[in-house]
């Protein structure tokens, strides 16, 4: 009996490692990182219902990096301010948390009833992970870079000098409507990036992503390893090296 007992509680410890790794590649290192802060068996839905509208203002302590962990449709305009703006159900923004640089839901939600309004100062460093989507308008700053770690969405418009895109899972940028002169992409996973660089173009994948570059830049650089692909459609023609 006792022998039984012993195989049965190994076989619970290795599902609950299991899934622990299951979580961290799906979320990325954010969502291992909840854990920090919460205790794994408190770690619970948010409740209530995700209704009614409300908001709710975090003043950011301005620095130039944020850590994005949240389901929810980000905002970002550049300009100027000091407060992250929250939007949606009263029961679920009040779960939104901001602690450093980090932003983090401290519970579990299925879906992207959060509006996020970033302020308008110019980030250097943008990490996001799980699958938030973040819409970036009027950029106009001389380097950026963003992390993607999940199934998170990008979308970029105005102009940045230096552009550094990492995207480990399957996320998707597209950024035709950002003027770039040099851009550096590393894609590891199933991830998609769509781009215009004018001036140079680093990209390197791992798996089976893919990188849509829109110009010609005069120096492009490439490594593909895996099935992934880099297609330049100024010259309709694919690159594989």
């Amino acid at each position: 009996m006792s022998r039984t007992l012993g195989r049965i509680a190994f076989f619970g410890l290795g599902i609950g490692f299991v899934s622990l790794a299951l979580a961290y590649t799906l979320g990325g290192r954010d969502s291992y990182r909840m854990f920090d802060h919460h205790d794994l068996f408190a770690w619970h839905g948010c409740g209530g219902e995700a209704t009614g509208s409300g908001e709710r203002r975090l003043t950011w302590n301005g620095g130039d990096t944020i850590d994005i962990a949240v389901p929810a449709r980000v905002r970002f305009r550049g300009g100027e301010g000091n407060e992250i703006l929250l939007r949606g159900a009263p029961d679920l923004i009040g779960h939104v948390e901001l602690r450093g640089s980090r932003l983090f839901l401290d519970c579990r939600s299925g879906t992207r009833a959060v509006e996020i309004t970033l302020p308008g100062r110019a980030f250097r460093r943008i990490n996001l992970s799980g699958w938030a989507q973040l819409d970036m308008e009027n950029l106009d700053q001389p380097e950026l870079a963003i992390n993607i770690s999940g199934s998170g969405n990008l979308r970029g418009q105005g102009s940045v000098d230096r552009l550094t895109l990492h995207v480990s899972g399957s996320g998707d940028a597209k950024l035709g409507d950002l003027a770039v002169k040099q851009l550096a992409v590393k894609i590891s996973g199933s991830g998609n990036v769509e781009a215009a660089p004018k001036d140079e173009a680093d990209v390197k994948i791992s798996g089976s992503g893919s990188v849509r570059l829109l110009t010609r830049p005069a120096h492009l650089r490439s490594h593909v390893s895996g099935s992934g692909r880099i297609t330049q459609v100024a010259e309709a023609t694919d690159t594989k090296k």
